[in-house]
This record gives structure tokens, C-alpha cells and sequence, in this order.
């Protein structure tokens, strides 16, 4: 068995850390993984634990960005981030991949005091899909589901939503991205299967994990999983967030202005980022199709170049 560690101490007074390495696991010779292990993490306190599926998108998506992208709402809970590497395709639901993430998940409990009856998984896309796929045939292992953005329809995991009762899931996605195919379906299943449902249906977000008040979507949607009673289920809820723009009909070549300078980015309808920067001005000087804008702090919206 080959382990390679590399330490990463935050860019602040705070000692938490990423911790990647590899494992000669099955046909792959160095098969990666990331952790995350907050500042406060206390070795005689068992921790909560948050098992992250990352995107297929390998450009951007890895192991290590995952557990990054995590690590906010890591420390605001102290939870342990355990991500497994979906290798050179990105697919994390591969066979590999989903036994390497048991695998993992013991191999951290040997070295971390984690506590078993508060481990959760969450996803983004693929690794969404994969939230359901793997959690749905390992539920005994997880206390609760956080499945963002699903690349799934419901064919892909029908079979197996069984025994699901009081199963607390809380679903975040996106309304431009797909729901009637992506979200009302697996939710309803769920549901009547009797799983224990909650629902954040973002207000014209597309397919992205960069949404406006990521962290604390993120983070509401923890906390729920931590102290939901799985009593009763809701219906879905949308965030109200006052726009920013009064149109969504451009040609090339238009600007977009603002009151004051913003945080932007704009991403092509399958997530892909276009154009990112901070300014009080958008030259949109894009080929025609639609996009997605997002805007810190404040919502997304679908622009479409003419």
C-alpha cells in the first residue's frame, strides 16, 4: 500500500488542513483522496463527518477542490471532509469509485475519531447523482443526504428507493436546471416512499454550484440534517432575493450596468464558466445562446444573447 500526504495549512492564523494522498487500491496503483480536518477537530471528541461527491467536470473537480469547496461549511460546524477521487473519467459512481469510498471511510476512521451515527453525504452534480446511487444503497451508513444540483433522473435510482422511511434528505437544485426531469421526481419518490424530505428550489439558478448565498444554503441545509425529527416533510421552498437586472434579452455587445460595482459570473447553460470579474459594468460580448449570470449576494438570472 502506497500513502502520500501533503499538508495544506490554511492561509490564516487557523491550523485546519487539507490532507491529500493515495491508495494502491484494485486497478488503480495510486488512487487519490482529499480530507479536510477543521481547526477545532478534538481527538476525544468523536466528529461529525461529511463524505463529499465531487462533480464529473475533471477540469475543475478533483478530490482536493471538492474537499476545498467544502471546507467553509466544514468549519462551521467541525466536520470532518472526506472526499474520494473519481480518477481519470470523474465519474464517482464507478464501482471503483463507490468501494473506494467505503474503503476510505474506514481508512480515516482508523487514524480520526469520527462518529459513525453522524456521518453525511453530499454532492454536486454527478457527485449528486451519486449522493443517491451510493447513500440509497448504503443507507445504514449515513444520518442524512444532501444531494445539489442532481445530474439524475429518476430511472437511474428508482429501484432503489425502498425502505426509506423517516431517510432525512435534504435536496438543494437549481429552477432553470432541468427540475421536472431533475428534482420534482426524485423528490416526490422519495416522499412517498416515506423518506423524511426537505427542499431548497433555488430561484433561477442553472446548473451550478456558484450560486448566490452559497454558504448559507449550504449551511441551512446541514443544519437541518443535523437537528431535523423527521416528523413531517414540506413542500418546496424559493428564496425571494431582489433583482439586480430588469431584463434578459441582449445582443452581443450589450452592457449590463449596475448601481454599484458587483461580483459576477457567467457560466454557459451546462455549467461551464464564461466570464468572471468585479465591476460595476458587463460587456456582453458572447457568442449568442443562453447563459447563466450569477451575481454575489444576490440571485441568478438566465440572459439570453441574441
Amino acid at each position: 500500500m502506497r500513502i502520500i500526504l501533503i499538508l495544506c495549512l490554511a492561509c490564516t492564523s487557523l491550523s485546519s488542513q487539507i490532507i491529500t494522498g493515495t491508495y494502491d487500491f484494485q486497478t488503480d496503483p495510486e488512487k487519490k483522496y482529499a480530507l479536510y480536518i477543521p481547526f477545532e477537530y478534538d481527538a476525544e471528541i468523536p466528529s461529525k463527518v461529511i463524505v463529499g461527491l465531487h462533480p464529473w467536470n475533471t477540469t475543475n473537480w478533483d478530490a482536493e477542490s471538492w474537499a476545498e469547496e467544502l471546507s467553509e461549511l466544514a468549519e462551521l460546524n467541525n466536520t470532518i471532509v472526506i472526499c474520494p477521487d473519481g480518477g481519470a473519467d470523474g465519474q464517482i459512481d464507478d464501482d471503483i469509485d463507490t468501494s473506494f469510498t467505503t474503503f476510505l471511510i474506514e481508512q480515516v476512521a482508523l487514524d480520526y475519531n469520527i462518529n459513525r451515527d453522524s456521518m453525511y453525504l453530499v454532492g454536486f452534480s454527478w457527485g449528486a447523482r451519486t449522493v443517491y446511487s451510493y447513500g440509497l444503497s448504503n443507507k445504514s451508513k449515513f444520518a442524512g443526504f444532501m444531494p445539489i444540483g442532481a445530474a439524475v433522473e429518476l430511472s437511474v435510482v428508482s429501484d432503489l428507493i425502498v425502505e426509506v422511511e423517516n431517510l432525512p434528505f435534504y435536496i438543494i437544485h437549481g429552477n432553470l436546471d432541468n427540475p421536472g426531469v431533475r428534482f420534482y421526481p426524485l423528490r416526490d419518490a422519495l416522499q412517498e416512499a416515506g423518506a423524511c424530505v426537505e427542499t431548497n428550489l433555488l430561484s433561477l439558478v442553472g446548473h451550478t454550484i456558484f450560486f448566490p448565498d452559497q454558504l448559507n444554503v449550504l449551511n441551512n441545509g446541514f443544519q437541518w440534517l443535523l437537528n431535523n425529527s423527521c416528523l413531517e416533510t414540506s413542500n418546496v421552498m424559493e428564496e425571494d432575493i431582489p433583482q439586480l437586472i430588469s431584463q434578459t434579452l441582449y445582443y452581443s455587445g450589450d452592457y449590463i450596468q449596475f448601481e454599484k460595482k458587483e461580483r459576477f459570473h457567467i457560466y454557459s447553460i451546462d455549467g461551464s464558466q464564461v466570464l468572471s470579474a468585479s465591476a460595476q459594468e458587463i460587456n456582453l460580448n458572447l457568442n449568442a445562446g443562453n447563459y447563466i449570470l450569477t451575481i454575489e449576494n444576490n440571485r441568478s438570472y438566465r440572459i439570453v444573447i441574441l
